[in-house]
């Protein structure tokens, strides 16, 4: 089966085709569909994952392009200003993009939180190098701070794995609400 070859337009392609010419060739390379139709109703949304690891840590080369000048994106100006991808692509028509958004945005907590971990920590001692060379860092602070930090990843960590979303999802909410809590009683006393 597959799709034709369009070879009058010459792509320049520099890599031979795959046996059925289908994105699936590609080893690793995920695609899901979804089709909604009901009455005049025809839509759907298509996902692809280039491959089955975790897209923050692993990212893979992309590039952008408009075809048609017509239709709405999220997430473009990312691929085209560091040419990597670091989440699914997801295909929909225009007036879904907004809720394809929303849904990958819960595509995984758990995920989402270990990533999180992976890039404050690469920021954060990036700032340390940054300060140390400064001879800025406030040793005696720092140290114990660290250390205190260590210890409520490695335990909110654990909390996460044992519990999921269902434990993490009340504690965010706690949390946030205290440091509402706090602002707003920074912002009258």
């Amino acid at each position: 089966m597959g799709i034709p070859r369009i070879e009058p337009l010459e792509l320049h392609a520099t890599l031979p085709s795959g046996p059925r010419n289908l994105i699936t060739d590609v080893a690793g390379v995920r695609v899901g569909h979804a089709t909604v139709q009901q009455g005049e109703v025809n839509t759907g949304v298509t996902a692809v994952l280039p491959h089955p690891g975790n897209l923050f840590l692993d990212k893979v080369m992309a590039s952008a392009a408009v075809i048609n000048g017509f239709g709405k994106s999220a997430g473009i100006l990312q691929v085209q200003e560091l040419g990597t991808i670091e989440t699914p692509i997801l295909l929909t028509n225009t007036l879904s993009v907004g809720t394809a958004f929303t849904g990958l945005c819960r595509f995984d907590l758990l995920t989402a939180s270990g990533n999180t971990k992976v890039a404050n920590s690469a920021s954060n001692l990036a700032s340390l190098v940054t300060f140390a060379i400064a001879g800025k860092v406030m040793w005696a602070v720092g140290i114990p701070a660290a250390l205190c930090g260590i210890a409520g990843n490695y335990l909110g960590s654990s909390l996460a794995l044992k519990g999921g979303a269902k434990v993490i999802r009340p504690m965010f909410f706690v949390v946030l609400t205290l440091l509402l809590a706090r602002l707003i009683y920074g912002l009258f006393a």
